[in-house]
């Protein structure tokens, strides 16, 4: 199992990431996503990651307004 958490194959040369997370989702624990974000921060890496209220695991709530407008900001931000 250890092998297949992408949290322990986090190291310093990982690209920034973002990640959105539905608190709704029961398809995979919460706790998953925050654990991903802390291992970035361990590495100090470059790492976003928001919660989207309401949503489980995809769906119209991520692809809104302000969700659209963070993930044009993080991209314009590392492919510029």
């Amino acid at each position: 199992m250890r092998r297949a958490s992408p949290v322990f194959h986090v190291d310093g040369l990982d690209p920034p990431s973002l990640t959105l997370r539905g608190d709704q989702d029961i398809q995979t624990s919460i706790n998953q996503a925050h654990e991903l974000h802390h291992a970035y921060k361990e590495h100090h890496l470059e790492v976003q990651f928001e919660v989207v209220h309401r949503a489980a695991h995809g769906g119209e709530h991520f692809r809104d307004e302000k969700r659209n407008a963070l993930v044009t900001a993080f991209l314009d931000k590392y492919l510029n």
